[in-house]
C-alpha cells in the first residue's frame, strides 16, 4: 500500500517495521509510554490510554483546545500540551489542573518531563520564535478545580471489565442529574446517580456482580441533554 494512502491512526509493529496493524484511528499527533509502557496517545481532540498494548483504549480527556502532545513523569502524573493551556492530571486523567498561570505565551505545543520531574513546555507564537520554561514540581496541593466548559459522560474504565468499572462525567452548571444503566432489551439494571448537583467533574462505580456477563448501556440525562455510551461485562 502506499504511504500516502495509510488511513490516519495509531500503528503497531511487532517485527522492527516489517509488517504494521492499525490499532486506532484518528490524526495522531503525539505518543509516549509510561513507566508500565501503557500507551498515551492525542488526536485532534482527546487523550487515550491504553494497557494493553491498543487492544482496548480509554479516553482520558476531551479538549477543543486542540491537544499536541502528552508526557508522563515517574510518578504517573500526566501532562497535555494543548493550543491554548498545559494540563496536569494527578489522578489518571480523571481530573485536570490548568498549569498555563506562569507561561509567557499559551500558544502551546511541546511538553517534556526529565527523571528529577523538570517540566519544559514549548510555546510558539505567530512570528515564530519559542521560549521553553523549566519548573520543579515537588508537590501539588488542592488548588481550586477548573469548572468544566462542557457537560460530559466520559467512557467507562476499565472496559470490558469483570465485576465493578467506573464511570466518570462532568457539569458546566449545577443541574439535577440521572445516570441510570440499561441492558440490550431497554430494561433498567441500575440508577446509579439521581440527584442534584453542583458543576465539576464527578465518577461513580456500577458492582455488577449480580448480573450476567454481556452488553450493558449506561444513560446520563441533564435537563434536555441526553447522552448514553457502551461498556462490555466479561466474567
Amino acid at each position: 500500500m502506499d504511504r500516502f494512502t495509510v488511513p490516519d491512526g495509531l500503528y503497531r509493529s511487532t517485527d522492527n517495521g516489517i509488517t504494521w496493524s492499525q490499532i486506532s484511528g484518528g490524526s495522531v499527533s503525539s505518543i509516549t509510554l509510561d513507566q508500565s509502557e501503557r500507551i498515551f496517545w492525542v488526536t485532534t481532540c482527546c487523550v487515550y490510554r491504553s494497557s494493553d498494548g491498543g487492544e482496548s483504549r480509554t479516553e482520558i480527556l476531551f479538549t477543543a483546545n486542540l491537544p499536541r502532545q502528552v508526557g508522563v513523569d515517574l510518578l504517573g502524573n500526566i501532562y497535555v500540551a494543548t493550543a491554548e493551556e498545559v494540563l496536569f492530571s494527578t489522578d489518571d486523567g480523571m481530573t485536570w489542573d490548568d498549569l498555563t498561570g506562569g507561561l509567557p505565551s499559551v500558544n502551546t505545543s511541546s511538553v517534556a518531563i526529565t527523571s528529577n520531574n523538570n517540566v519544559y513546555v514549548g510555546t510558539w507564537l505567530f512570528d515564530g520564535v519559542s521560549r521553553r520554561l523549566s519548573s520543579v514540581i515537588t508537590s501539588i496541593g488542592e488548588p481550586p478545580r477548573p469548572v468544566p466548559t462542557q457537560t460530559m459522560l466520559h467512557e467507562n474504565y476499565p472496559n470490558p471489565f469483570n465485576a465493578s468499572t467506573t464511570i466518570p462525567y462532568q457539569l458546566s452548571t449545577r443541574a439535577h442529574v440521572t445516570l441510570k444503566v440499561y441492558d440490550v432489551l431497554g430494561r433498567e439494571v441500575a440508577t446509579l446517580v439521581n440527584e442534584e448537583q453542583s458543576a465539576g467533574r464527578y465518577t461513580v462505580s456500577w458492582d455488577a456482580t449480580k448480573v450476567a456477563s454481556g452488553v450493558y448501556y449506561y444513560e446520563m440525562r441533564i435537563d434536555g441533554y441526553v447522552e448514553t455510551k457502551a461498556m462490555l461485562l466479561l466474567k
